[in-house]
């Protein structure tokens, strides 16, 4: 994830440890996690509770945070819902 100017925003890592329950939208591109709560602004994803995901990026001026789950599909999530799914995160 960028700032306004471009420069890479690193994930704070006492956050995002593995076995850690955090949103999606904390995920860098790489970070996996498995999905362990879907709220009501991510319902309509596609992802299922236990899903496995890894965290692509984002795009559309990171207005939509990117997944791909272990079959390959590619998920966007705008940011409320990126912020309502919840996952562990996986090493």
């Amino acid at each position: 994830m960028a700032d306004p100017h471009g420069a890479e925003i690193p994930a704070d890592p006492a956050a995002v440890t593995p076995g850690r329950t955090v949103a999606a939208s904390l995920l860098r591109a790489g970070a996996r996690g498995r999905v362990v709560h879907i709220g009501p602004a991510a319902a309509g994803s596609g992802l299922r509770i236990g899903a496995a995901i890894s965290a692509e990026g984002r795009r559309d001026g990171g207005a939509t945070w990117v997944f791909r789950t272990a079959e390959g599909t590619e998920v966007g999530l705008a940011h409320p819902a990126a912020d309502d799914l919840r996952v562990e995160v996986l090493a």
